[in-house]
């Protein structure tokens, strides 16, 4: 199965909850070892649905956060993350 062909079938549930995913869903999903997939689960459909995860080059994510009314000084940032250190450092 490949190209834009869908690849359908069964899959076993292993005694622990595993399931291993035939190499060409894998390879239709672009999933590596050690990918993360997101289950989205509707139980009224009782369907899952397995959501790859989104691929993006760092360049791709240039400008996606707007622009700062301006530039923070070595010093300044020096100070938020200490700040943001003693917060986090404190108990819950």
């Amino acid at each position: 199965m490949r190209g834009t062909e869908a690849a359908m079938g069964y899959i076993e549930v292993g005694p622990n909850g595993e399931i291993a995913l035939p190499q060409e869903v894998r390879e239709q999903l672009g999933l590596k070892p050690g990918d993360r997939v997101r289950i989205d689960v509707d139980p009224a459909k009782h369907t899952a649905v397995l959501v790859p995860p989104r691929r993006r080059k760092a360049k791709d994510l240039f400008g996606i956060l707007p622009k700062p009314d301006r530039a923070l000084s070595l010093d300044e940032i020096d100070e938020v993350i200490a700040r943001a250190a003693v917060e986090r450092a404190k108990p819950a």
